[in-house]
């Protein structure tokens, strides 16, 4: 099954230290691709970050 998150907010605080663990383990489970968006300028930096470091994001 492929699979599209197309609301997340991977910048929040309870990610940051578990984005290692978790974006290959959402992987396995069929999740082909992350739409994740920041709300101000700082968060869409992170976002932005985010989206250089994994594949899927």
């Amino acid at each position: 099954m492929n699979l599209i998150d197309v609301h997340a907010h991977l910048d929040h605080a309870e990610f940051s230290n578990q984005l290692e663990q978790l974006i290959p383990r959402w992987k396995e489970l069929g999740v082909k691709h992350i739409i994740t968006s920041g709300v101000n300028t700082t968060t869409n930096r992170k976002t932005l970050e985010l989206a250089k470091r994994f594949d899927i994001v």
